[in-house]
């Protein structure tokens, strides 16, 4: 056996024990996993045949028109809400899946500001900033729509874990990755 194909056996092997240990932590607290994720089922091939645009947050957003795409369905990502163009495009969804939001009391705030700049957008959350978001519903604000994401799963992996976002789903180190599965998991097909 050639060293490459060592080394992707392993891979796979390491892949494989740490998506069984996800699912086994993911089925530990199944109970509040599977109440707070249910909900997202309404997602599934809701936007079918239909498309979107996902928006990040680069500098190539200054070389781009995008209010030529301010009536149509997007998804915009973590601070896109400071952005110039949040006054004419009103995201569809809205993601923000950065853990970090749910470690501090700033990045509470931020939260907060960004979610109040877009409150009719449907966000979608990490789920450990549920407490976070308990914290801001319980001092009086706008009421949001709010989903969450549970994302433990390698996505490496992915050819053993069909995308659902109402389980345990592939994580990634990018929120535009996200955004991608979720457009996939509605059944956007452009």
């Amino acid at each position: 056996m050639r060293y490459h194909e060592m080394k992707y056996l392993v891979e796979e092997i390491i892949y494989k024990l740490y998506n069984k240990y996800s699912m086994i932590l993911y089925y530990l607290n199944f109970k509040y996993n599977n109440k707070l994720l249910n909900k997202n089922v309404i997602f599934q091939n809701k936007h079918a045949n239909q498309r979107c645009f996902i928006i990040g947050n680069g500098p190539s957003l200054n070389l781009i028109n995008l209010d030529l795409i301010n009536k149509e369905y997007t998804f915009a990502v973590n601070y896109f809400s400071i952005s110039n163009y949040v006054s004419n495009i009103k995201p569809t969804y809205y993601c923000i899946i950065d853990p970090t939001f749910h470690e501090n009391q700033k990045m509470a705030n931020d939260l907060f500001k960004i979610m109040s700049k877009t409150p009719k957008s449907i966000f979608f959350l990490h789920h450990k900033t549920k407490s976070v978001v308990e914290d801001i519903k319980n001092s009086e604000v706008p009421t949001f729509q709010i989903y969450y994401l549970y994302n433990k799963l390698m996505l490496t992996d992915y050819k053993y874990n069909p995308i659902n976002i109402s389980k345990n789903m592939p994580a990634s180190e990018n929120v535009i990755v996200y955004c991608l599965m979720l457009a996939l998991y509605m059944g956007f097909k452009e």
